[in-house]
């Protein structure tokens, strides 16, 4: 019998599983939506509540995507809080899951975690949408 290996315990834990091949993309999806991660944004929210009226989360272009905005996910505070620095007008972090952070994008957008670094993930505009589609549904049963 053989141990069957144990599921990565934070999201820069299944970041690396993911680059290093142990886990396909649809199980690393997944497991990601299943996860927190941070979101930077221009108005004050605790994460939970609906999203203020008019409060935008910060859209980046990034690599191959650079021709589609993509909402910043981030899987840890720290590295949030860097990339904001360099984000004039968003100085609000909040801490979500990351289905939620799917539900806020648009058909047109996708999203990147840890934009420009090298444990980072793009899901591009079509992936995306399927996502935000597949969430939707589960939300409604």
């Amino acid at each position: 019998m053989t141990d069957k290996p144990s599921a990565p315990t934070t999201t820069d834990a299944l970041l690396l599983a993911f680059h290093a091949g142990e886990l396909e993309q649809l199980p690393f999806l997944g497991q990601l939506m299943d996860r927190d991660v941070w979101v930077i944004l221009d108005s004050p929210w605790d994460g939970r509540s609906e999203l203020p009226e008019g409060a935008k989360m910060l859209l980046v272009n990034e690599g191959d995507e650079s021709e589609h905005r993509m909402l910043a996910l981030f899987s840890t505070r720290n590295l949030a809080q860097e990339f904001m620095l360099g984000a004039a007008g968003y100085e609000h972090l909040a801490k979500v899951p990351a289905a939620l952070g799917i539900l806020a994008v648009t058909e047109e957008q996708g999203a990147v975690v840890n934009p420009n670094r090298d444990n980072g993930c793009r899901i591009p505009p079509p992936v995306a949408a399927y996502l935000r589609r597949s969430i939707q549904r589960q939300l409604r049963h």
